[in-house]
């Protein structure tokens, strides 16, 4: 369809976070890197996972500020290791 640009597949659950300070449940959603232009999503800091990131599994993520100020408090979250559902994570 000529019309559609871009499309990204979601999958949504809840999951716990938990960073070396904190842990905290929360909704997640995986998505392709092309989320967050579909959403006009604009980041605070930091960089959006890419291809290459999807094409070698990387398990990065990316955090709200709701979530990111309970892991980390005031501290900035970028390059951090979090554990998700048991698995590590690098925002």
């Amino acid at each position: 369809m000529p019309q559609i640009e871009r499309v990204s597949p979601q999958v949504d659950g809840t999951v716990q976070l938990v960073s070396a300070r904190s842990n905290w449940t929360s909704r997640s959603r995986g998505v392709s890197p092309d989320y967050l232009v579909v959403k006009r999503f604009d980041l605070q800091s930091g960089s959006v996972f890419g291809e290459e990131d999807v094409g070698a599994a990387r398990n990065v993520l990316l955090l709200g500020q709701t979530v990111s100020t309970a892991l980390f408090g005031s501290e900035s979250p970028i390059g951090q290791p979090v554990r998700m559902n048991g698995q590590p994570y690098e925002v």
